[in-house]
C-alpha cells in the first residue's frame, strides 16, 4: 500500500512538474513573439524560464531519483528538460546577454545528458557552450561575464571527462578553467560569483589528483580552494551559498 500511494504521489510529482514547464515555455514562447520586447525583458523571461526548468529538475527530478520503480518517470522528466534547455539554446539575437543565457542553456543541457549516461550529447552541449562564449569573447573584448562563464563552462567539461574517466582530459579542462579565473579574481576580488566558480575548479582538479595518487598537487589545490571559501565565509558570514561552498570545499580537503 505503501509503495503504491508513493507511486501514486510521483506520477502526480511528475505531472505537476510538466505542467509547470508548459506554462514556462508559454510564457516565454509569447514572450518572443512580441518584437517590441524591451532586450531587457527577454532576457529576463529567458532566465526565468531556464531556471523553472532548473527548478522542476532538482525538486522533482531528485525527489522521483529516490522512489524505486520511478526511473521511468525520472527519464521522461530528462528527456522533456532536455528538449527545453535545447529550444532556450537557440537564440537568434546577437545580443551578449541572450548569447550568455543561451551558454548557460546548453550547460544544463550537458548537466540532463549526463544524468541520462548520453556522455556524448553532454560533451556536444559544453563545446557549443564553449564556442558561443568564444564568439562573445572574440566580438565584445575580454568581458569578465563571459571570462567567468567560459570558466565554469571549462570546470563542467572537466568534471565529465572525470566522470568518463578520462583523467588527463580533465586536468587539462581544470587547469584551463583554473588560469582563466585567476586573472578575473584578482581584478575583481570583491565578486562572489568570480571566487565561487575558481574554488569550485581547484576542487575538481584536487579530487581528480586524489584518484591518481597525485597527493601534493591535490593538497595545494584543495588547500587553495578551503582558503578561499574560508575568506569568503568571514565576509560573507549569513550566505547559504558561502555556506555551502566552505563545506563542500572542507569535505574535499577531507577535515570531515
Amino acid at each position: 500500500v505503501v509503495a503504491a500511494t508513493l507511486k501514486k504521489n510521483s506520477r502526480r510529482a511528475e505531472a505537476f512538474a510538466l505542467s509547470q514547464l508548459e506554462i514556462a515555455n508559454n510564457l516565454e514562447i509569447a514572450a518572443r513573439k512580441q518584437e517590441t520586447l524591451a532586450k531587457q525583458e527577454a532576457v529576463r523571461l529567458s532566465r526565468q524560464t531556464r531556471e523553472a526548468i532548473d527548478t522542476m529538475l532538482t525538486g522533482i527530478g531528485d525527489a522521483l531519483d529516490a522512489f524505486p520503480g520511478m526511473q521511468d518517470a525520472r527519464r521522461r522528466l530528462l528527456e522533456r528538460a532536455a528538449q527545453d534547455y535545447t529550444r532556450l539554446a537557440k537564440v537568434d539575437s546577437a545580443d551578449t546577454d541572450l548569447q550568455a543565457e543561451a551558454a548557460r542553456s546548453l550547460r544544463r543541457l550537458a548537466d540532463v545528458y549526463a544524468k541520462l549516461n548520453s556522455v556524448d550529447l553532454a560533451r556536444t552541449a559544453l563545446i557549443q557552450a564553449d564556442e558561443t562564449l568564444q564568439r562573445q569573447l572574440k566580438s565584445s573584448g575580454h568581458k569578465p561575464q563571459f571570462e567567468l562563464e567560459l570558466g565554469i563552462t571549462n570546470t563542467k567539461r572537466g568534471l565529465l571527462e572525470a566522470a568518463a574517466g578520462k583523467t588527463n582530459l580533465a586536468i587539462s579542462f581544470f587547469q584551463t578553467a583554473i588560469t582563466s579565473l585567476q586573472e578575473i579574481v584578482k581584478s575583481h576580488p570583491d565578486e562572489i560569483d568570480y571566487q565561487d566558480a575558481l574554488g569550485t575548479a581547484l576542487i575538481g582538479l584536487g579530487q581528480v589528483e586524489q584518484n591518481v595518487s597525485q597527493r601534493p598537487a591535490a593538497d595545494r589545490h584543495l588547500q587553495q580552494a578551503r582558503s578561499l571559501f574560508q575568506a569568503l565565509r568571514i565576509r560573507y558570514p549569513e550566505s547559504s551559498r558561502v555556506l555551502t561552498a566552505t563545506t563542500h570545499s572542507e569535505k574535499a580537503y577531507g577535515v570531515y
